[in-house]
């Protein structure tokens, strides 16, 4: 998704348009880079507050076997 994400950043055009280019297949073929991993990582918000990471803590400390 990152590299389809790419080319409709960089040109401008829909997607229409993007799957008459003939390197549109190698593009969503390409692998997923560290860098596509760091992007998407600072744009994404929490799902779990501070709270809830100390209770699940403290049920780990209280039950696990670790």
């Amino acid at each position: 998704m990152m590299q389809m994400r790419r080319r409709l950043m960089n040109t401008g055009s829909d997607i229409e348009k993007l799957c008459e280019n003939p390197d549109f297949k190698n593009d969503l073929i390409a692998p997923i880079t560290m860098d596509d991993f760091n992007d998407a990582m600072k744009n994404i918000s929490k799902s779990v507050g501070k709270e809830d990471l100390k209770e699940y803590d403290k049920w780990s400390q209280e039950f696990s076997s670790v």
